[in-house]
């Protein structure tokens, strides 16, 4: 009974959700046409297509309404991709995208982004790949009678300092894959570390031997390579 009581006292509201799309940075396909789609929810929208560039303007804004109860509006999903827009010749190719919930900008101070950096993932979630790209953006969550409220900002055009995450979170470090391939060794001679019986001269001349390479902490040997020739 208390549960049906807490469902009808929780009374639908109206939310704006304001995003501006600005400039985007480092595009790993370079010189691409280039769009900006933005999803909320069952809401899409989308900017022009910008030709031919790695840093493309858009300075776009949009504005998505609804009319929900507030956890709902919280757990509402925010998803904005970079695409490379289909053609007669090819399919529409996703560049990256960012993904957050309303309730991470909600929490943030006027609940808002401001000239924020965003990090364009891989749509595949590779976390080898890497950021795919940079978005500069402007989010703002508001209820029925806020006044947005605009941020005194110096420009900087510095994405690090800036990345759009939220409070307490930090990026995660790239990750990256280092692979060594050792082709050929050349007059090697016996060690007194490696066994080797005196009347055996072959052996002598060919001693066992391995590889060994230390990295940033991390060592890694490959098979032994018996009597190298």
């Amino acid at each position: 009974m208390k549960k049906k009581w807490v469902k009808m006292l929780e009374k639908k509201k109206t939310y704006l959700v304001t995003i501006a799309v600005l400039e985007g940075r480092h595009y790993t396909i370079l010189n691409m046409d280039s769009a900006v789609v933005v999803r909320i929810g069952d809401q899409k929208k989308t900017t022009n297509v910008k030709s031919k560039s790695d840093c493309p303007f858009y300075n776009e804004y949009f504005v998505f309404e609804f009319q929900t109860t507030h956890d709902k509006m919280m757990d509402t999903q925010i998803n904005i991709c970079v695409i490379r827009p289909r053609t007669v010749w090819r399919k529409t190719k996703i560049l990256g995208c960012i993904t957050l919930d309303v309730a991470t900008v909600f929490c943030q101070k006027n609940h808002q982004f401001y000239h924020k950096w965003g990090i364009l993932q891989s749509p595949k979630h590779d976390p080898l790949t890497g950021p795919r790209g940079y978005l500069k953006l402007d989010i703002t969550v508001l209820t029925k009678g806020d006044t947005p409220t605009i941020p005194r900002h110096v420009d900087n055009d510095e994405i690090e300092g800036n990345l759009l995450l939220a409070d307490g979170m930090f990026m995660e470090r790239q990750k990256a894959l280092y692979m060594f391939d050792v082709y050929k060794c050349m007059h090697l001679v016996g060690h007194p570390s490696v066994h080797i019986s005196s009347n055996d001269e072959e052996k002598k001349r060919h001693p066992n031997v391995y590889v060994e390479v230390t990295f940033a902490g991390q060592t890694v040997r490959p098979t032994m390579i018996i009597q190298f020739p």
